[in-house]
């Protein structure tokens, strides 16, 4: 998988906005290359995790692990995310689905006032 960030106005049934990150497994293959062509969306780059405000003692356990980049933690596959569960000996994902969260609005670009 990958990240990528939307960088063009974005269709409202995506549920993303201008300048969002998304891992590769939101879109199925064929329209994710049709996005990336048509220049809607690029790969994206992102911060390690112990850059985030707050972060430093979770960004920590995550390395011990292999999860460094905000990237990392976005694209995280189904047994990545039992192994960070079973590393901070949670019983369920939902933690680490609000740190995804998190993570994606951690390098999200803010929104623009109008008026």
């Amino acid at each position: 998988m990958a990240v990528y960030r939307w960088i063009k106005r974005t269709p409202s049934d995506t549920g993303l906005r201008k300048g969002d990150v998304f891992d590769s497994s939101d879109f199925a293959p064929g329209v994710l290359d049709s996005l990336i062509r048509s220049g809607a969306v690029t790969p994206a780059s992102t911060p390690p995790l112990s850059q985030l405000a707050g972060w430093t003692k979770r960004s920590a356990r995550l390395e011990e692990i292999g999860i460094v980049s905000v990237g990392d933690l976005i694209e995280a596959d189904s047994d990545t995310l039992d192994k960070i569960k079973d590393h901070f000996g949670y019983k369920t994902r939902n933690t680490i689905k609000k740190w995804q969260d998190e993570a994606r609005a951690a390098v999200r670009p803010a929104q623009k006032k109008r008026g």
